[in-house]
This record gives structure tokens, sequence and C-alpha cells, in this order.
């Protein structure tokens, strides 16, 4: 699999970008687990973080993985925006929000994105 998530210094703010464009099930899953260790690695309990989701399919499985490490990623996140939501994946973004008390807030311009989350 190709790497999913890097790390990009935006004005001097340090933002991990995790991307999952076109992903679907067990490939989806597999990079979120990436993710989580690549931000577990860096021993930070403030991190920036911006999800791509664009063309990606949230199903079942992605779900109920996404449920399960909520509490995980909660504890080492400060801010996380979102780009990429439709349709089903609104839903899920509302459901994950109330369900582990976390504020992901969803954009349409991931350069936007970067400027809300280094404010």
């Amino acid at each position: 699999m190709e790497t999913v998530g890097k790390w990009e210094n935006y004005k001097g703010q340090q933002i991990l970008i995790c991307d999952y464009r076109n992903l679907r099930g067990k490939e989806y899953i597999a990079a979120i687990e990436e993710n989580l260790s690549n931000a577990r690695r860096s021993n930070r309990t403030d991190l920036l973080i911006l999800t791509d989701i664009r063309d990606s399919v949230v199903d079942v499985e992605v779900s109920n993985k996404l449920k399960e490490l909520a509490g995980d990623i909660k504890k080492i996140t400060k801010k996380m925006a979102i780009v990429g939501l439709t349709g089903l994946k609104k839903l899920m973004l509302k459901f994950l929000n109330k369900v582990a008390s976390m504020n992901i807030k969803p954009f349409e311009d991931i350069n936007v994105a970067k400027e809300w989350l280094i404010q």
C-alpha cells in the first residue's frame, strides 16, 4: 500500500495529512491503522489532523473500525478537519462527533481546512 499519511509544515505548524482518497474496505482500515500508528509515534496529544476522504467508501466494516478507534484518536488530537464528505459520510461524521464527543469540522477546500486547523 502507498503511504497514506504524511506530516506537512503549514505556516510553522505541523499537520498530519491522512489521505484516504479512493479507498474502501480492508485497504481503508489498514490506512486508518497506519495513520493512527504514525500519530502515536509522535508522542503528542495536540495533533492537528486533516483527513481527505474524497471518493472513498465508508462501509459497515470501516464505520465499525472508526467507532472502535474514536477514543484513541480523540486522546491525541487537538483539532481535526475533514475534506470530501458526501451523502452517508456526512451522517457518519455527525455520529462520530456525538459518540466520541469530537468536533471534527467538514470542509470542501483543503487550504481552508488547513487555515482553520492552525487558528
